[in-house]
């Protein structure tokens, strides 16, 4: 009998729901890197687009006018962050760039996320936005390290 292993809400004997390409989860890391060390000025997401809202409310009003056809201007597309593809696909995130912090407000998106009361909630992380982009380029770069070196592959 296959005993479970359950950790923090998953069970770790069931296989993975999403595989990786690494080389391409890697360029998508590099892209998210390059796209912030662009000047501030021709930046896409400085700012909040709705100041007067707290960057919660601006992640619900923009992804609302975005489900509404009505309202929907592809403004939320100037803002999406860490669209990285089935490795990232329990997430939804935006970034607004203030100053020298990169402002990230996501929610969790998969219907059986292992924690069901956080479903619906506005997360918001903050961090200095040149963190954010040497986090990133670390895990590309590792991610591509390991990932090139054979011996590491399962023969």
């Amino acid at each position: 009998m296959r005993r479970s292993v359950i950790a923090d809400g998953y069970d770790l004997s069931r296989p993975p729901r999403s595989v990786v390409y690494v080389p391409h989860f890697a360029g998508r890391l590099q892209h998210s890197v390059t796209s912030l060390l662009h000047d501030a000025s021709a930046y896409r997401c400085v700012g909040r687009p709705y100041p007067e809202l707290s960057p919660a409310g601006n992640y619900r009003k923009l992804c609302d006018d975005a489900n509404d056809d009505a309202n929907d201007d592809g403004l939320v597309d100037h803002f999406r962050f860490m669209d990285w593809g089935p490795t990232a696909d329990n997430v939804h995130m935006l970034i607004f760039r203030e100053g020298d912090t990169a402002i990230l407000p996501f929610e969790f998106t998969r219907p059986d996320h292992h924690k069901p009361r956080e479903r619906g909630q506005v997360f918001v992380a903050e961090l200095p936005w040149r963190e954010l982009a040497e986090v990133l380029h670390n895990a590309a770069w590792h991610l591509m390290w390991v990932w090139s070196d054979r011996s590491n592959w399962p023969r």
